[in-house]
């Protein structure tokens, strides 16, 4: 896998610019298939490549879905990936936003699961209800505005991922020339 920037990529003046290129030439390399050749070209990375795509993985997601929809949509598989990759960067005030957050998902999915079992996942208004079904929604709603926190705390970070990703490209250039 030849996957490099040039010199004059790195020339950039913002290292929102610079993580922008490096995170594109990444897509052009897993985008090439199904979601099973997807995940077995990000498991080919170099790990710092690999690196940037974990870290990018949950900008992406929490910037567009919040925390709410990175863990319905990709649980908790890659997290230690995405915490490494995270901790690499040296965005180290997400790790304890990330780590809240799993904490979070994992108390509500406990409950979501009990409250929504698998075979009425498709039709939740027709899940039976049983005493005490009320309360545990109610926790569950809690649960689900304490992730919506967390969102607001992630959007006001400051550096945002994408500069951290460009400050550890740059950083680090030999990794990635």
């Amino acid at each position: 896998m030849n996957l490099k920037l040039q010199p004059s990529d790195l020339e950039s003046a913002y290292a929102d610019e610079i993580a922008v290129k490096a995170l594109q030439a990444i897509a052009e390399v897993i985008l090439t298939g199904d979601t099973e050749s997807m995940l077995a070209a990000v498991e080919k990375l170099p790990e710092s490549w690999k690196t940037l795509y974990y870290a990018d993985s949950l900008d992406s997601k929490v910037q567009n879905a919040g925390f709410s929809g990175y863990f319905d949509d990709r649980g908790v598989d890659h997290l230690e990936e995405v915490i490494r990759a995270v901790e690499q960067v040296g965005d180290r005030s997400v790790i304890d936003i990330v780590k809240r957050a799993e904490k979070i998902f994992r108390e509500v999915d406990e409950i979501e699961l009990r409250l929504y079992p698998m075979e009425f996942r498709d039709e939740p208004s027709e899940v039976p209800r049983f005493p005490g079904w009320e309360v545990m929604a109610s926790q569950a709603e809690e649960l689900r505005n304490q992730l919506e926190s967390l969102d607001d705390e992630y959007y006001d970070l400051e550096p945002g991922m994408l500069t951290c990703i460009g400050q550890y490209i740059l950083a680090n250039r030999e990794k990635f020339l």
